[in-house]
């Protein structure tokens, strides 16, 4: 018969691989992120985080990081990072639908797209950053224009 202690680091290691499944390995981060761009009007920002600066967007009431409303999230790394990512902001989407006396979550109101790269190379691959990066770049494109719209 297994000990108390043996009973609860099974229990712990459950509950660990639950809350990686939804998407809560990602340790959520405020700091850390950097307004790269501004438009000339001020109204628009792009922000460079990590992922966990996408989590505490999805995770916070407000949507907002470094004083920025967050209204799209672009990841561009593994697919296991966009996974967890998407799995955070269904549960917090979720969690926003079920609170009614609440305003909607951060997460209800946050525009996710992911696309895949390497996290590593190798010596002999080929690296065409114009090639590599033209999805998410014209997403981000994409999302500047529907905030300079939505802010107009």
């Amino acid at each position: 018969r297994p000990s108390a202690r043996r009973r609860l680091g099974a229990r712990e290691k459950r509950k660990s691989a639950m809350d990686r499944r939804r998407g809560q390995h990602i340790a959520s981060r405020r700091d850390g992120a950097s307004e790269v761009w501004r438009s000339e009007d001020g109204r628009v920002s792009l922000l460079l985080g990590s992922a966990g600066n996408a989590a505490a967007v999805l995770e916070a009431e407000d949507g907002r990081l470094a004083g920025v409303q967050v209204t799209h999230i672009i990841c561009v790394g593994n697919a296991k990072t966009a996974q967890s990512l998407r799995q955070l902001l269904a549960t917090s989407a979720a969690a926003s639908r079920r609170s009614a006396d609440s305003p909607p979550a951060a997460a209800a109101m946050v525009r996710l797209q992911s696309f895949s790269m390497a996290d590593r190379l190798r010596a002999d691959d080929h690296v065409d950053l114009a090639a590599d990066l033209a999805e998410p770049l014209e997403a981000l494109r994409i999302a500047a224009a529907a905030a300079a719209e939505a802010a107009a």
